[in-house]
């Protein structure tokens, strides 16, 4: 199976949906793909940013190409309130936005800027995103009738693996980062 290394830097946001009205709001970023918890990273949070803020956040995923050819894999951005430093209660969804990866392969541009979808719905303000495709590498497949291997580590990267049913886990640096199987859709991520 060959992956293709895909950083996604989050860059900022503007104009986005007051979710806090007693203070400003202090916003982070929850990156999936397609809403897998294995896959999650987070930018730092923001704060005292209101509407607008402002990361400049790589993160690193292996995606298997032609998963994302067939437009199964989606990387799921959610963009989140931090109120328990404030107000001692829950974080609150502001919005999220949804990039199949197949656009990140097929672009020239190296840029995008994506509406906000609200949790009704509706658009408000705009996310800027920044992505780079690097050269790719060669995975074992996983699946129901191949035994999971380990993959092999590109030079210079630390990882273990852990086969999980029809999944595997990679793990790099003593945290669950990515998965792999056809239940889910082949993803994969790798150190920072």
């Amino acid at each position: 199976m060959e992956c293709t290394p895909l950083d996604i830097t989050l860059i900022s946001a503007q104009g986005l949906q007051d979710v806090n009205h007693l203070f400003p709001m202090n916003v982070y970023a929850v990156v999936t793909i397609n809403g897998y918890a294995q896959t999650e990273q987070k930018t730092p949070v923001h704060k005292h940013c209101g509407p607008n803020p402002e990361w400049n956040c790589t993160m690193k995923f292996l995606v298997d190409e032609a998963a994302a050819n067939q437009d199964g894999l989606n990387l799921e951005i959610r963009l989140v309130s931090d109120r328990h430093r404030h107000c001692f209660a829950d974080d609150k969804d502001i919005g999220k936005v949804v990039v199949s990866i197949r656009e990140f392969l097929a672009s020239k541009e190296k840029v995008f800027v994506r509406n906000v979808e609200l949790p009704d719905g509706q658009p408000q303000g705009t996310l800027n995103l920044g992505f780079e495709i690097g050269e790719k590498l060669e995975y074992p497949a996983a699946g129901p009738s191949a035994d999971p291997q380990p993959p092999r580590q590109p030079e210079g990267e630390s990882f273990s693996w852990v086969p999980f049913g029809k999944v595997i886990l990679i793990v790099v640096r003593g945290a669950v980062i990515a998965m792999s199987g056809v239940d889910i859709g082949p993803a994969l991520t790798y150190g920072e």
